[in-house]
């Protein structure tokens, strides 16, 4: 698991009465110091994950003296780690501990109040979003009715004293308000704007729920997975809280818009009650992802691509036969991608039309944070004609130069064009290439002799179709000998002799030494043009002299061979 290298997490006691913990200039200078190069070490953290704790380590967090800072898990003053809190104050009604299953905050005095808090950055960079995530249980209610409970998010947060933080200060906030019940038995509890109350709480005494707090702080309404796996989106400068699969608080309004969501603090006011926490997660929502067109498409399958999102920990793709995405190919619902990009979809049905949309999601030990999801991208499984040329011509323009042009009946699914060449007709040499936007190209090396031109079409899912073969008349010539190409890459090599008599011959290839490092015995017909195939793949690079040896005629040329 990616863990953050930035200071992050931090909570403290004293010894007396009020238990207080602060951040002092000099260790805030030095806390920015080291968030500065350990960013500049791991590069942007916008969607990197900023905190994480499950309280499974007991911890009684009590001060060794006052002023002094307890050497646990769960709190740091001057260097917060991103399991850590950095500042907390209590009074001797209160009391904090973890067993090592769970975090209980307990208060015994009505009027008292308590805070638990991350002052200090919880990122050098300003998320535009953030998902606080945290599993809540009301284990005991003695006493009470009303707002026990309030969350805050914004920055610039105190680090001391009681206090709630400036309003000018508060990006948003939200309160957990409790229920007594009937003459104090039983009760409840439930996730409320700040200000408002109810008499209907759905969720009792010791059941562990999952907050899920989604806040944008952006000027764009933002796409996210919910709790209950529906596709929610949570409007501009705005925030929603679920409890379990509940939705309780629906696109409200942020205190203070604009507000960085930097720090974190639980306030703790009214009544008697235990609170249970576990499993904290602070993160930003991941950017929705950018489909691509499909690819590969044919009859059974097709491969579905993205564009990869930063912070990214893994994706998720559906397939389905239905824009509203309700029935979804078999295996391909909600399918983990984990890191890649691109999947290969099988199992289809010919004929069909499919859709496919991905969606980020960031996975850590204590939860997982998920985007919305891409614009869909429509498909129908078939196999691609194959690309149909309308025409195709080759003229000399000159004693060297030959112009091939081509036409095709539709150009939509070509990605390239290779233009070959050959000196009988039957074996051709890629010669040039050329992209789907052109349909010419000139050849500056054409043959004296008769040559033949064809144009092979690529397309995009990579099958090939071939043009018709044309042929570029040549005058009569005298006794030559060419190799084509040159120089050679793939070793494949051709040689064009013209005038050579019937007989029989060597084909022998030296090295600039002198030495003998290819031989082949070759059958002449004694026609006008010859071409003779040669695998020349086992040279090594440099320059070569290839010699025609016979009784009748004796032909040389160079080779340069690349690798």
């Amino acid at each position: 698991m990616k863990k953050m290298l930035l200071s992050r997490f931090g909570f403290l006691n004293d010894s007396v009465a009020s238990k207080k913990v602060g951040v002092n200039a000099k260790q805030k200078q030095l806390i920015c110091a080291m968030a500065v190069s350990l960013c500049i070490g791991t590069g942007s953290i916008a969607n990197a994950q900023l905190m994480q704790q499950q309280f499974n380590s007991a911890d009684t967090f009590s001060l060794v003296g006052a002023g002094t800072v307890p050497d646990n898990v769960y709190f740091n003053q001057a260097n917060p780690t991103n399991a850590q809190f950095n500042y907390a104050q209590q009074t001797a009604a209160e009391t904090l501990v973890s067993n090592g299953t769970k975090l209980t905050w307990t208060k015994t005095a009505y009027s008292n109040y308590g805070v638990i808090a991350r002052t200090t950055p919880l990122s050098t960079v300003d998320p535009t979003s953030l998902i606080v995530k945290i599993d809540l249980s009301l284990d005991t209610l003695t006493l009470g009715s009303g707002s026990a409970l309030t969350f805050y998010v914004g920055s610039n947060f105190p680090t001391s004293g009681t206090a709630a933080p400036a309003a000018s200060n508060v990006n948003s906030q939200f309160n957990i308000t409790t229920y007594a019940g009937i003459s104090g038995v039983g009760g409840g509890w439930n996730a409320l704007p700040v200000g408002q109350s109810q008499n209907s709480y759905p969720f009792p005494l010791n059941t562990a729920k999952t907050i899920t707090w989604v806040i944008n702080n952006g000027g764009s309404p933002l796409p996210y997975q919910a709790p209950d796996n529906s596709f929610q989106t949570v409007g501009a400068n705005s925030f929603d809280v679920w409890v379990g699969t509940k939705k309780c608080i629906s696109n409200l309004a942020s205190s203070t818009s604009g507000v960085p969501l930097q720090n974190l603090a639980i306030r703790f006011a009214g009544g008697f009650e235990t609170f249970s926490f576990t499993n904290l997660l602070i993160d930003p929502i991941p950017a929705v992802p950018v489909s691509n067109p499909a690819s590969n498409v044919d009859s059974s399958s097709f491969k579905a691509s993205w564009q990869a999102v930063a912070g990214a920990t893994g994706y998720r793709l559906d397939v389905a036969t239905d824009t509203a995405f309700t029935s979804y190919v078999k295996g391909y619902h909600s399918y983990d991608v984990l890191k890649g990009t691109s999947v290969n979809v099988t199992g289809l049905t010919n004929g069909t039309t499919y859709y496919f949309r991905a969606r980020a999601y960031n996975k850590y030990t204590v939860g997982t944070n998920t985007s919305g999801n891409s614009d869909f991208q429509t498909v129908v499984a078939s196999t691609p004609l194959p690309i149909s040329f309308s025409s195709i011509s080759a003229n000399k323009k000159s004693t060297s130069q030959v112009e091939v042009h081509w036409n095709v009946a539709t150009a939509s699914n070509i990605s390239s064009y290779q233009i070959e060449k050959s000196f009988d007709g039957v074996s051709f040499t890629a010669i040039g290439a050329v992209s789907s936007l052109s349909n010419s190209y000139v050849d500056a090396s054409a043959l004296t002799a008769t040559s033949y031109y064809r144009v092979k079409a690529i397309a995009k899912d990579g099958v090939i179709s071939y043009s018709q073969v044309v042929t570029v008349a040549g005058s009569k010539i005298g006794l030559s000998i060419k190799g084509y190409p040159n120089p050679v890459r793939d070793g494949k090599y051709s040689l064009q002799l013209a005038s050579v008599e019937k007989g029989t011959y060597s084909i022998d290839i030296y090295d600039l030494l002198g030495r003998k490092v290819f031989s082949k015995s070759y059958q002449s017909t004694g026609s006008d043009v010859q071409s003779v195939n040669l695998n020349v793949f086992l040279l090594k690079a440099g320059s070569y002299i290839v010699k025609l040896n016979g009784s009748t005629s004796k032909l040389a040329t160079t080779l340069v061979v690349t690798n």
